[in-house]
């Protein structure tokens, strides 16, 4: 493998830019064949409304404290920290509201090619 071939697959995000995908959520996506990578910026009290898709999807939480409410009807909310994760189903409604400023890493699979 050259270092041409190598630099193709490494992804530097030092100085991405990251736009505001809702108001106090800004939001830098990556894609891959078969998965997508987001991270999210969260302002204290910003949210993501409830909302379902078809992906798979991990939520891992860098910095800060997130509230995410997960199911319809008789839902549920878990309060997650700094080096928590939530594992989501594909087509379970949830939504995420940050209770700090908090950074997110989430994988969504399959690719998510609304977000490309």
């Amino acid at each position: 493998m050259t270092s041409a071939d190598v630099d193709a697959l490494v992804d530097r995000r030092i100085d991405a830019p990251y736009p505001e995908a809702l108001p106090g959520v800004q939001r830098h996506v990556s894609q891959a064949d078969g998965f997508t990578v987001l991270r999210l910026r969260f302002a204290a009290g910003a949210a993501l409304p409830r909302h379902e898709h078809e992906h798979e999807q991990y939520i891992h939480v860098v910095t800060g404290t997130l509230a995410v409410t997960l199911g319809a009807g008789e839902s549920s909310t878990v309060t997650l920290d700094a080096g928590d994760a939530v594992r989501l189903p594909a087509w379970l409604p949830h939504e995420t509201r940050a209770i700090t400023d908090a950074e997110t890493l989430e994988v969504f699979a399959p690719a998510r090619g609304d977000l490309a």
